[in-house]
């Protein structure tokens, strides 16, 4: 291997590092939760239900914050069944959650003893105050809803009180920030420019209008409190470029990025980054009877483990892998023996799948496919003759 391959891998593999002063939020639903990818962060929001206790990851320097939903209450939830009927005010018919009023003193004693204290038990001391505004979908007499926030308040500083270590984090909530500011962690915002459509069930843009509206209170909760802000946008998984200049563009802000999938479980991408280790060599056994005799096994393992990297080798006459991540994998490098490997239209779908999802691409000797102009357009290749092709590396 040249200095020069090696300098081009490196140029391939480049990843960007967080500020080390700035700090990184997490938010992941899912079940196992995947530690080697949120370690980075410190604060994992998850749901008590699948992590029973923080204590668990005690080795971890990650801090486990515990949903919580305090204005809403789902029929998934294993406390429903004990949630009063006198509780209940109104419905959210998109996410069908029942919404709980605030102004029952039945329902603070009873989220405080049956969900907060028990989660204090468990080890939690960060606590996410989901659907904190469910109360404005129900009425929008001034009156009631100035009954609403007080109710709402008194419940939050009596948790406080109760428990003056514990730390809170706001899902908006920004007309309960005069009078309980001093209670907060942080408060988060969600769809500042990418978002979910409920109704129509697709990803989207937020309007400029929308994201103006919603920049301004950030700005005036950022300058009357002083306290960190996070911003939860949603884009499709398979846009993993999108999720990448969106999470840069919410820092760029200055405000704490997760852009992930609407349920959030999928690993998002955030301020901090772990670095992808993993590479994905492509190869076939057209010119070797097994895979250590092949050009990719002799030549490019021993550059990519001196890099760092962990190479992973797919035979493409075979498969392509799935799903490939770039939280997971820095890049892909592909070394075939010929330009026809039995699957020409898959592998250069396969190609530019891997490069919109933001995992650079590094082709050597044959492309697997016909290197036509028609063919190599979609990768950014320019061709002036039929002898010569001009590459332009993306």
């Amino acid at each position: 291997m040249t200095r020069k391959f090696l300098c081009f891998l490196l140029i391939i593999l480049c990843v960007s590092f967080a500020l080390a002063n700035e700090m990184s939020v997490a938010f992941y639903y899912g079940p196992g939760i995947p530690l080697d990818k949120l370690a980075g962060a410190d604060i994992v929001v998850v749901q008590p239900n699948v992590v029973k206790s923080p204590r668990q990851f005690s080795q971890y320097d990650t801090e486990f914050a515990a949903y919580m939903s305090i204005g809403e209450v789902s029929p998934s939830v294993n406390y429903y069944s004990k949630i009063s009927k006198d509780w209940i005010i109104g419905k959210v018919d998109g996410w069908k959650t029942e919404i709980l009023d605030q102004t029952n003193p039945q329902w603070h004693e009873y989220f405080i003893a049956k969900i907060f204290n028990p989660l204090w038990k468990r080890g939690y001391r960060t606590f996410f105050l989901d659907t904190v505004d469910a109360y404005t979908l129900v009425t929008s007499d001034q009156e009631e809803l100035s009954q609403q926030r007080l109710g709402l308040e008194s419940l939050i500083a009596e948790m406080k009180a109760i428990h003056p270590e514990a730390k809170f984090i706001l899902n908006r909530g920004f007309d309960l920030l005069p009078n309980i500011h001093n209670f907060i962690f942080a408060v988060t915002a969600e769809s500042l420019f990418q978002t979910w459509e409920g109704k129509d069930k697709q990803y989207a843009e937020v309007s400029e209008e929308t994201s103006k509206a919603l920049l301004k209170k950030l700005r005036f909760v950022e300058e009357e409190y002083n306290m960190p802000i996070i911003v939860i946008d949603y884009v499709n998984p398979k846009h993993a470029l999108l999720g990448m200049k969106t999470a840069k563009k919410i820092r760029d802000l200055g405000f704490i990025p997760w852009v992930s999938d609407v349920h959030l479980t999928q690993v998002g991408h955030s301020s901090a980054t772990v670095i992808p280790r993993k590479v994905a060599v492509l190869y076939d056994l057209a010119t070797a009877p097994n895979l250590s005799e092949t050009s990719p096994a002799r030549f490019i393992s021993m550059p990519l483990e001196n890099l760092g990297y962990e190479p992973v080798f797919f035979d493409v006459s075979k498969s392509l892998p799935e799903n490939l991540s770039s939280l997971e994998y820095a890049g892909v490098v592909m070394w075939l023996s010929s330009d026809s490997v039995g699957q020409v239209h898959t592998l250069r779908t396969w190609l530019l799948d891997q490069i919109n999802r933001g995992i650079h691409v590094a082709i050597l000797d044959h492309f697997g496919f016909s290197n036509l102009s028609s063919s190599l357009k979609a990768f950014g290749f320019t061709t002036k003759s039929k002898k010569k092709i001009l590459l332009r590396l993306r």
